[in-house]
């Protein structure tokens, strides 16, 4: 088996741009479909009227990075049994925050946790858990960019 790599072909380009180009226009669709979503609650929580299966769909792909897919297998690799006891830990903390923290936000008609901190506490303690959460994201979506982008380099072959 010959382990030099080989250069994209126009089948591959295709598919990369469909790839690329059919969720950008499915945003497109939705974001001017029905008048487009000029309010807030529209927007993060489509007016309450969503049913069961696309909210659960968008909590498992927001947990699907591409560095869950690359890193994962080298991770058990490396770890064994200790990465599937993070995998197992959402048997008990998803019912929790089902039964818990989803009741109270719906109850109070919030659209995220941090309208909640403002509520309980003050808006200070809002703008500093947003603070954070940008410090964290910021961080974490330069990890998630590293391995696809070396992948890529390692696939593109000019």
């Amino acid at each position: 088996m010959s382990t030099d790599a080989v250069p994209f072909g126009a089948v591959d380009y295709v598919i990369f741009g469909l790839v690329l180009a059919v969720p950008v226009a499915m945003g497109i669709y939705q974001a001017f479909a029905k008048g487009g979503q000029h309010t807030t609650s529209r927007y993060l929580v489509a007016d309450r009227t969503m049913r069961a299966l696309p909210v659960a769909m968008s909590f498992l792909v927001s947990f699907m990075a591409p560095i869950t897919f690359l890193g994962g297998p080298a991770e058990v690799y490396a770890n064994g049994y200790m990465y599937s006891l993070g995998i197992l830990s959402a048997f008990w903390y998803i019912p929790f925050f089902s039964a818990v923290l989803v009741p109270v936000f719906y109850g109070l008609k919030l659209n995220s946790s941090y309208e909640y901190l403002s509520l309980r506490f003050n808006n200070w303690l809002r703008l500093f858990a947003s603070a954070l959460f940008i410090l964290r994201e910021a961080m974490y979506i330069a990890l998630c960019l590293l391995g696809p982008a070396l992948a890529f380099e390692a696939a593109w072959i000019l």
